[in-house]
C-alpha cells in the first residue's frame, strides 16, 4: 500500500493592528527612523523593497522611485516564483525524509479518517502530525 504524507501547519499567524504617533515610527535594531511593522526587511528581500518605495514616498521633498512599475512587477513576479520554489523544495524535503523514516517501520498508530472517497481515505496520524490521502 503507498500513502502520500504531509506534515501539518500548526504554527499560527499573528496580525497586530494599532496607531502611533510619527515619532513612534522608529526601529532602533535597524536604525531605522521610519518602519513599518507590517514587514522587516531582515527577513525577505520583497520587504527591502517596501521599506525602499515607501522611504522615497515619505521623503521631504519626496524622492523618485529607484526602480520603475515595469522593473518592480517583473521583480516581483521573479520573487514570488522564488518564494514558490522554496516552499516546494521544502515540502520536497520533507516528503523524501517522511518516507525514508517509514520504510523501515511497520507499526499500527491510532489514525483520524478526515475524507472517505470511493477509491481512498484520508486519514491523520497525531503522533506523527502527518495526513495522507
Amino acid at each position: 500500500m503507498y500513502m502520500c504524507v504531509c506534515f501539518l501547519d500548526f504554527s499560527t499567524s499573528k496580525i497586530s493592528t494599532g496607531s502611533f504617533e510619527v515619532d513612534q515610527f522608529y526601529h532602533y535594531g535597524l536604525a531605522a527612523d521610519f518602519y513599518t511593522h507590517f514587514t522587516s526587511p531582515i527577513r525577505r528581500y520583497a520587504d527591502v523593497l517596501v521599506h525602499r518605495q515607501l522611504l522615497g514616498s515619505v521623503a521631504q521633498p519626496p524622492e523618485a522611485p529607484f526602480i520603475n512599475d515595469t522593473q518592480l512587477s517583473d521583480l516581483c513576479g521573479h520573487i514570488n516564483f522564488k518564494h514558490r520554489a522554496s516552499k516546494q523544495a521544502q515540502r520536497d524535503s520533507v516528503e523524501l525524509f517522511q518516507t525514508l523514516y517509514f520504510q523501515t517501520r511497520n507499526e499500527i498508530e491510532d489514525a483520524v479518517i478526515y475524507n472517505i472517497r470511493e477509491s481512498a481515505a484520508s486519514v491523520f496520524l497525531p503522533k506523527y502530525g502527518i495526513k495522507g490521502d
